[in-house]
């Protein structure tokens, strides 16, 4: 564990420097987006404490600073808390912005909203979660019922492609995990052999998500879980620590963070599917601007995921995923 840290200390280390060495090497990429003027962006992401949701800010930040835009920054009061993101994004279109970049955690409650803004001319930049129940000028993220199929080939690869699987999401389901077990229930259905067993749906709170776990695990025969959102990898790969059970029981996560990563290190879990989040938080504020100033933007920018494990999670290509400082 102490390595582990270490290790952290000198990739950011690294990363910060590279930053000096590429800024230096490389003009701004400004020209990109024309700015008549300074313009306002109002923000809402679904969490102020959650690390994914954190670097999304970070690049969003970043990304104003080097183009002269003024971020409004909001937060609903937790991940699940669907009507306050809502209140808040009325709130928001009352506020006149130029553009607003929407990290939405559902998607049929916010189809008046995404009208309303339409109506008003107001660009919407959906980030991380596809929006479908209104207009939206842009998407950015990943297709995540792709990565349910990707995720779902992981695990019957880790299984042998035999076993009786956990699934594990998050109990509100969200637009992503919504889409990402759609994948999963898709894709398994080609392993014959692979039984879906059980489902766990968590809340934000990560020890009750484990203890709920734990029953399902000492109650039933498992093989494999896959856990669709961060809370639930990260509630997984504890209740296998606290079993002794992850040397028996193969586990693939989404997400990263700090405690994550530790965990993916002990081997409690085998592989963590991944995607850059400060990447997200800079072009949806290049997006935005383009779309306030008239300018062009592809409907759909989709980005990435990598599966990262034990193995390769110290590869210096991966350092900028695990720890994205900047791009």
């Amino acid at each position: 564990m102490h390595n582990f840290k270490e290790w952290i200390i000198y990739a950011v280390c690294f990363l910060i420097s590279g930053v000096f060495i590429y800024f230096a090497l490389h003009p701004s990429q400004s020209d990109q987006v024309t700015i008549d003027n300074e313009r306002n962006i109002a923000v809402l992401l679904r969490s102020s404490t959650d690390e994914y949701w954190d670097y999304v800010r970070k690049g969003a930040d970043h990304a104003a600073l080097e183009y002269g835009a003024s971020l409004q920054l909001h937060f609903p009061k937790d991940d699940g808390d669907v009507d306050g993101q809502v209140r808040i994004a009325q709130t928001i279109l009352e506020s006149k912005p130029d553009a607003i970049i929407l990290g939405a955690n559902s998607d049929a409650e916010f189809a008046d909203v995404l009208k309303e803004a339409d109506r008003r001319h107001i660009p919407v930049i959906a980030v991380d979660s596809k929006l479908t129940s209104g207009p939206t000028t842009a998407y950015i993220g990943s297709d995540n019922e792709r990565y349910g199929q990707e995720a779902m080939k992981e695990m019957a690869r880790l299984l042998n492609y035999k076993g009786n699987l956990l699934i594990v999401n998050y109990v509100s389901g969200g637009i992503n995990g919504i889409a990402r077990e759609k994948g999963a229930n898709d894709e398994v259905i080609n392993y014959p052999d692979i039984q879906s067993v059980s489902k766990v749906e968590c809340s934000s709170d990560i020890d009750e998500c484990k203890n709920t776990i734990m029953d399902h695990i000492e109650r039933e025969h498992i093989d494999g879980i896959l856990a669709l959102m961060t809370t639930g990898s990260i509630s997984s790969a504890l209740a296998l620590k606290e079993l002794d059970a992850s040397d028996k029981i193969k586990m693939v996560g989404f997400d990263s963070s700090i405690q994550l990563l530790e965990l993916l290190q002990e081997g409690e879990l085998e592989s963590l599917f991944v995607q850059n989040a400060f990447s997200l938080g800079y072009l949806s504020v290049q997006y935005a601007l383009q779309a306030a100033n008239g300018q062009s933007t592809s409907h759909s920018l989709l980005r990435d995921m990598t599966i990262v494990n034990k193995e390769n999670m110290f590869w210096l290509k991966n350092q900028k995923l695990l720890f994205p400082v900047v791009q």
